[in-house]
């Protein structure tokens, strides 16, 4: 048996997890079992139940789940135990619902208090102005509290270890595109990169992360927004000339970001359109992702994806890991 101190570190290490990934169940179930160890009933249901939300295996052990929803209610203030009481006498009554959340939200329990709300919402549209401002207002507070959690810093070198566990290795990167004549649909993505004064190596490397694109379905339409530094032209035209799918637009006068992004956008031809700015790099898997999202999802409109930095010296630091919805 874990000690607190066990627990607890254990707890801390299972949240910079899913700092790093939203998806993996199994985290989200251990964290239900050690805070139900600690005996914090709330915060064990909620991850649970986070658990379920991706992985219905875990029904099997609905036991452990429902021990944990029990002893949260029974530990509740006798006014919330009172309520629950009323409901399962009247289950489908609105206003015994909103009661509900209205307790839970001032003992702080927030998913559970959006939950109430949303059923009363269900079952009473009339009342849908009272029960939407209230239930907007737990929201705000509950994004905040997300907010503060998720934008703490990741370590470093928790952050290595998940860089070397998703990058592809050079020998599954040789195998990515036989992938590539598998998919049913290739659409072509028109990369769009407004550029002005970009330094030269900066320019280069990301020229060259398109280039190395392991997709092979997309053009990279660039607009120059009347750089000063001769070299920008020069390196654009240098690299049209290596592959026609890079169509460089040079703009007689300088109109800022968005009139240079527009510029490249007139030139496109692509199904899809993707941003990359003049100091990104594409790492060499990105539009294959694309590619095998929009094959999964074809009645897709918008993607979007995680992103990080480079140091100086090549090191990925800084992620920034995107919620799902």
């Amino acid at each position: 048996m874990l000690d607190v101190g066990d627990i607890q570190s254990a707890i801390q290490v299972l949240k910079e997890i899913l700092d790093i990934d939203s998806e993996p169940y199994s985290a989200y179930y251990l964290l239900g079992k050690a805070y139900a160890d600690l005996k914090c009933w709330s915060q064990s249901t909620f991850f649970y139940q986070k658990a379920l939300a991706i992985d219905s295996y875990l029904i099997s052990r609905t036991e452990e789940i429902s021990r944990s929803w029990r002893e949260f209610r029974e530990q509740q203030p006798v006014a919330i135990q009172q309520a629950y009481l009323d409901l399962a006498k009247n289950p489908r009554d609105s206003i015994l619902h909103a009661k509900l959340a209205n307790l839970l939200h001032y003992q702080g329990y927030l998913q559970e208090a959006i939950h109430q709300y949303n059923t009363a919402l269900k079952l009473d549209v009339g009342k849908s102005n009272l029960f939407e401002k209230n239930l907007d207002q737990i929201r705000k507070q509950k994004r905040h509290i997300r907010r503060a959690f998720y934008e703490a810093d990741i370590s470093p070198l928790i952050y290595a270890a998940w860089v070397k566990e998703n990058t592809p290795s050079p020998q599954e990167l040789e195998q990515l595109p036989y992938e590539v004549g598998d998919l049913n649909y290739k659409y072509t993505i028109s990369i769009i990169v407004p550029t002005y004064n970009t330094p030269e190596l900066v320019l280069r490397d990301m020229l060259d992360s398109v280039l190395a694109q392991i997709y092979p379905f997309w053009e990279l339409c660039i607009a120059d927004d009347c750089s000063s530094h001769p070299h920008v032209s020069r390196i654009l035209a240098e690299y049209a000339e290596l592959d026609e799918r890079i169509k460089p637009v040079f703009r007689a006068k300088n109109g800022h970001i968005s009139a240079a992004s527009n510029s490249a956008l007139e030139i496109a031809t692509g199904e899809f359109v993707g941003l990359l700015d003049h100091d990104d790099e594409l790492s060499p898997d990105a539009l294959l992702e694309v590619a095998r999202l929009l094959n999964q999802h074809p009645e897709a409109d918008f993607i979007y994806s995680d992103e990080d930095k480079r140091s100086l010296d090549g090191e990925r630091t800084d992620p920034f890991f995107k919620p799902d919805w």
